[in-house]
């Protein structure tokens, strides 16, 4: 099941492999300050390296053009609140904020990948959803759903050897694209899917 998980998300990489992408960060759910296995291999989308405000629009203000993919109101109003944050350019910090509140991050407080996701989610749900502020509670909590299935407001878990809990979670925004808390030089950046999922997790 695995090697096909790898297949399927080898495929979703080749899909988008044409198209325009920000940042790629590897997961981390430290503090420590290497908080990239692959920064040798990071890319960014700049089409205009005279221009840095073509990577905001095109990038950090798109809540409103991954929601439209989302298969229901709750999920896009998880993938605007996960691109506020990115918009608003809130730092990876670990632990980070708590997630299980309305207000959004502080800059200050920042957040980290499951403090992400735990709180776009409680967001949406108007605090319905508490999920565990835990990458590896959250992959043990939600129902596993085949990445040939895999929808927008997903969410793809990966194992990390790095992260305090043994994972590192993202949120499926679809067209081969998902957001996440990455790391200390990247902070909340849309990235593409990455191979070696553990698994895929749905809140709905």
């Amino acid at each position: 099941m695995k090697q096909l998980a790898n297949l399927c998300a080898a495929v979703l990489l080749a899909t988008i492999s044409q198209l325009s992408g920000c940042a790629v960060g590897d997961e981390i759910d430290d503090s420590s300050t290497d908080d990239s296995e692959d920064a040798g291999d990071a890319i960014a989308f700049n089409p205009n390296a005279s221009n840095p405000a073509v990577f905001d629009l095109h990038c950090l203000y798109a809540g409103d053009v991954y929601a439209k993919k989302a298969p229901n109101e709750l999920a896009a109003a998880a993938i605007r609140a996960a691109c506020d944050i990115q918009a608003a350019r809130i730092p990876y910090i670990y632990p980070g904020m708590f997630p299980h509140q309305m207000t959004a991050p502080t800059a200050r407080q920042g957040i980290d990948c499951s403090g992400l996701t735990a709180h776009v989610w409680y967001v949406a749900t108007n605090g319905f959803v508490r999920l565990p502020h835990s990458a590896a509670l959250q992959e043990k909590t939600l129902r596993d759903i085949d990445i040939l299935d895999i929808l927008p407001g997903d969410l793809i878990f990966y194992k990390s050897t790095k992260a305090a809990s043994g994972r590192h979670v993202t949120m499926y925004l679809g067209d081969g694209l998902m957001i996440e808390a990455s790391g200390h030089n990247t902070g909340v950046i849309v990235a593409p899917v990455r191979g070696s999922i553990s698994s895929i997790g749905r809140i709905w």
